[in-house]
């Protein structure tokens, strides 16, 4: 008997499922749009030049080499991406950054440290999400209340940010976190403008809410 007899099957992924059927398709006139993946005109995939050059400069470098990176990952590579990310808006000196593994590896690092420090009595998705964020925080803190704040509205196809509102300040309590997506929100593509960001900014102060930015 197996050790491993008892461990529970884990549903397939049904973004890698699509991909699948895509690949099992005969039509010639498929086309896939589950990965987020540049592909050229024959849906091969595309390699930016910027990614080819900064390719190009690392294999030339005689230094490069595959020593251990430090704790919070490749010093060049977190201070720049801090930047970019911050610009100005910030004094960079008072932001700690890391390098984590992908948006799964982050996501599950930001919920184990507001799980261990700040103790939430909920964490506030939105409706809908991308489907890792509820699995991440339940596992790695179940007794975290998980709630809905509305997103989007099917039948107008717009962002529902006055809903949203409404439920935070009727619904949340102080100390609650939330996950917001910076942009490019998955599953449903649509951001809010600079206005609307003002005002979900000022309803999670007013209500003393923890903001996780996903900025996949």
């Amino acid at each position: 008997m197996s050790l491993f007899e008892q461990i529970p099957a884990v549903p397939a992924d049904g973004a890698f499922a699509m991909i699948e059927a895509f690949k099992a398709d005969p039509s010639e006139k498929k086309v896939n749009l589950s990965p987020g993946i540049y592909r050229d005109e024959d849906a091969n995939t595309w390699v930016l030049p910027s990614v080819k050059k900064a390719r190009s400069i690392l294999e030339s470098n005689p230094n490069l080499n595959h020593d251990i990176s430090p704790q919070l990952g490749h010093p060049d590579l977190v201070s720049v991406a801090r930047e970019i990310t911050f610009a100005d808006t910030l004094a960079t000196r008072t932001i700690v950054s890391m390098q984590t593994i992908a948006g799964t590896g982050a996501n599950n690092t930001i919920a184990r440290l507001i799980s261990d420090i700040l103790h939430p009595k909920h964490i506030w998705l939105s409706n809908p999400s991308w489907e890792n964020h509820p699995k991440i925080w339940a596992h790695v803190d179940a007794g975290i209340e998980q709630r809905l704040y509305p997103y989007y509205d099917e039948e107008t196809s717009t962002l529902d940010i006055e809903g949203m509102v409404a439920t935070l300040r009727q619904h949340a309590v102080k100390g609650d976190a939330i996950v917001l997506q910076a942009c490019a929100h998955n599953p449903t593509g649509m951001d809010p403008s600079r206005a609307l960001w003002e005002a979900i900014a000022q309803v999670c102060e007013e209500k003393g809410l923890f903001p996780i930015f996903d900025s996949a």
